[in-house]
């Protein structure tokens, strides 16, 4: 019984220890989950900073093109397309600046000052952009474009399932030191 007394509290400061390094790496994470307009269909020109958006839907996130369609027989399946407006500073135009998507179905673009900063293929998945160069001090616009349309490259489409579209996940700004770990963090290998 005292080696699982023992071995628990090891187990539970080596915990607290995990906790304190991920508070001091450097990294700051801001939710942008609020304060977003969203239209459905395909808008040319949706991305660029001019565009008005002022009669679009204010929303926040997560979101679904499915919600309007909820109990009927059809759903929404094409495009839809998101814009934010995000505030960044002197200081932060010093750090790597990362968009963190935990998902997007099914197919996204994303721009950021209607420069294309990223894309990702697959629903289920989440992904990361780093669109540093393309930042302004002052007032950035972020615009997504995505769509659920059928594709025979991304699995899984069959059965009796909504596949509906939409930012359907959190949404997190980052701000990294320029030298840090990527997103996924790293790897050893070892020689066979």
């Amino acid at each position: 019984m005292r080696r699982i007394i023992i071995a628990m509290s090891l187990w539970c400061l080596f915990l607290g220890t995990g906790v304190m390094i991920a508070e001091t790496d450097g990294r700051e994470t801001i939710n942008l989950n609020k304060e977003w307009t969203y239209r459905c269909g395909d808008y040319h020109d949706a991305q660029q900073p001019i565009y008005d958006d002022s009669k679009w839907e204010a929303i926040g996130l997560p979101h679904s093109f499915s919600i309007p369609y909820f109990m009927s027989k059809d759903f929404y399946v094409g495009y839809g397309w998101y814009r934010k407006h995000l505030r960044l500073d002197k200081s932060d135009l010093t750090k790597q600046l990362f968009l963190e998507f935990d998902g997007v179905f099914q197919e996204a673009e994303i721009f950021v000052n209607r420069h294309l900063a990223g894309s990702h293929i697959g629903g289920y998945t989440g992904f990361y952009i780093d669109f540093s160069q393309y930042a302004v001090r002052g007032d950035n616009i972020l615009a997504v474009r995505g769509n659920n349309l059928w594709s025979p490259k991304v699995a899984p489409r069959g059965g009796e399932h909504v596949f509906s579209g939409g930012i359907y996940c959190n949404v997190r700004l980052v701000k990294k030191q320029p030298v840090h770990l990527d997103w996924y963090g790293i790897s050893i290998t070892t020689p066979r």
